[in-house]
């Protein structure tokens, strides 16, 4: 859904956590619009943890969410009379967690997790004047701003503390943003503007109508692999597994200890464990197809259906331990074969399947993509499972 005009292997070269990326007209087609927004603001939970609002700060809640009784519970909705008069007068409505409610956020996270092989997660900014959500600050995830309709300004600064972890936020530090912008443009619907973790920004509506989503990644760091290993295999030494003596002057047990450290990882074994590990934690949800299960010949595979793996994480993986969405994948092995293709080209169509496993039958193929949508290994990236005419 995302087209940035880099291959994977151009953006990690160019952009990845060191320069930023504006690519107009990045999406392929119009996903999102009002009615959308709408439906989310219908289903969303009102609140801290799905929709607020920013006017030079967040609003308090109960400016903008009220208490209802609903057959003898107590119920919370959104006041619209309040909502429409605070954005009436600059606030910026934000929607957390939008891939979670929103298949169609969800697809458009999944095109930037094939992209940087991370998990993603979205919120969106909806307003129509103002002074933006958030001032100037850094995030400390990768941002992709994604501009759904309407127009935003958006600048860029040159980032103080380069590659700040989760708890490194700008909230302090907001003096040390830099004078001058580095990039000072105009998102259009459809553009889309890459933003290293780091970075100083401000997105600023332009007394119109805007609506963009943030799709933030979140892999991990070199920080945490090595907090893995230390967790992990520390305890099979025997010099970490010896007393941390608050009174002992010695060094040697530490010198000891920092050799083991290094080791373990600096090796490359060790590290592709780490990865295993991380894609068998992977949980993710796709849309059900229900038809197909109850009535699977008139419901059929179509294929020209382009189907894409269940997964954020794109790394390779031995098929003898294929790990898709925290199962391993079934034992057949057409399924494990199919399954092969989505890991090695990340999405494909069924007649792109059959020609590239000929030792199978197309109806092999089929059947195998089939089990892997039923088995939430897979998701329908394209075309539908649609009734028999």
């Amino acid at each position: 859904m995302i087209d940035l005009n880099l291959t994977r292997e151009e953006f990690f070269a160019r952009c990845f956590e060191t320069r930023f990326h504006h690519q107009r007209a990045a999406l392929r087609e119009v996903v999102f619009g009002w009615k959308d927004v709408n439906e989310l603001l219908y289903v969303m939970d009102p609140g801290a943890h799905g929709v607020r609002l920013f006017q030079d700060g967040p609003v308090d809640e109960t400016k903008f969410v009220e208490t209802y009784s609903e057959l003898g519970v107590n119920r919370r909705r959104i006041n619209k009379e309040a909502l429409y008069r605070l954005m009436g007068e600059g606030g910026t409505l934000v929607m957390n967690r939008l891939e979670l409610v929103s298949s169609t956020i969800r697809r458009l996270c999944m095109s930037v997790s094939e992209l940087c092989g991370a998990p993603t997660i979205a919120n969106g900014y909806v307003a129509f004047d103002g002074n933006g959500s958030f001032g100037k600050h850094w995030d400390t995830h990768d941002v992709f701003a994604v501009q759904l309709f309407g127009r935003k300004r958006w600048k860029l600064y040159e980032p103080t503390h380069p590659l700040p972890t989760r708890h490194q936020t700008s909230r302090h530090l907001k003096e040390f943003c830099p004078p001058m912008p580095v990039f000072d443009d105009v998102l259009e619907a459809g553009d889309v503007l890459y933003v290293p973790r780091g970075w100083w920004h401000e997105a600023l509506p332009m007394g119109e109508e805007t609506c963009h989503v943030a799709i933030g990644t979140h892999g991990p760091t070199l920080a945490d692999y090595a907090v893995w290993c230390c967790q992990r295999h520390l305890r099979d030494h025997f010099v970490c597994r010896k007393s941390a003596r608050l009174d002992d002057t010695a060094s040697n047990n530490l010198v000891g200890v920092g050799e083991v450290v290094a080791e373990v990882i600096a090796n490359p074994v060790t590290f592709e464990e780490f990865q295993r590990d991380l894609v068998a934690s992977e949980r993710l949800s796709t849309p059900f197809h229900l038809e197909h299960f109850v009535a699977p010949r008139r419901y059929p595979i179509d294929d020209e259906t382009e189907l894409q793996i269940n997964s954020m994480l794109r790394v390779d993986v031995d098929r003898q331990f294929l790990s898709v969405n925290g199962a391993e994948a079934p034992r057949d092995l057409r399924i494990r074969e199919v399954l092969g293709c989505l890991t090695v080209r990340s999405h494909m169509t069924i007649a792109d399947m059959i020609i590239a496993l000929p030792h199978l039958s197309a109806e092999e193929v089929r059947a195998a993509a089939c089990a892997l949508v039923m088995g939430n290994r897979a998701l329908i990236r394209s075309g539908s499972l649609g009734p028999i005419s």
